[in-house]
This record gives structure tokens, sequence and C-alpha cells, in this order.
């Protein structure tokens, strides 16, 4: 996980949201110092603004979309839009 967020450029205090908790990412992301992973739906104002960078999976995304009344990338890909 260190190796990765160093390759994307990553070096700052990190947020990782994911829409399910993932046991890997979160073993692999749970002893790096300013690393915090999160599931989407527990997202408050405090977690976005402390970290300086947000890393979310497409699925996090979707659901953070779907959830302030928008329509998913996935949804939007089904109708065309």
């Amino acid at each position: 996980m260190a190796k990765l967020l160093t390759a994307i450029g990553m070096k700052r205090t990190i947020l990782i949201g994911v829409k399910e908790r993932q046991r890997n990412v979160y073993l692999s992301s749970r002893n790096l110092p300013g690393v915090t992973m999160r599931r989407s739906s527990d997202f408050n104002a405090y977690d976005i603004l402390k970290h300086k960078d947000l890393l979310l999976t497409k699925d996090a995304v979707n659901e953070i979309v779907e959830r302030k009344g928008g329509k998913s990338a996935q949804a939007s890909a089904v109708a065309g839009t």
C-alpha cells in the first residue's frame, strides 16, 4: 500500500474511501502514518477537511453521489447520459 500511495504522488495525510470495508485495504493501510480508511457512508466534514489527499474507489464515489440525490456514473452510463 505504501508503494502504491507513493507511486501516485500521495505523500501527505490521506483519507481512503471505500463503499464497503475491504479487509486487505484495511490491513495494508492501518499502520501507515497519516493514512485513514473509512467507508464512504461514514464520511463527515471533519474527516474530509483533516486530510490533504482523498482516494476513493469508484463504488464509493457512486454511493456518495447517489446519497446526495444525483445519478451514479453507472446509472448515467445505462441511461445514456
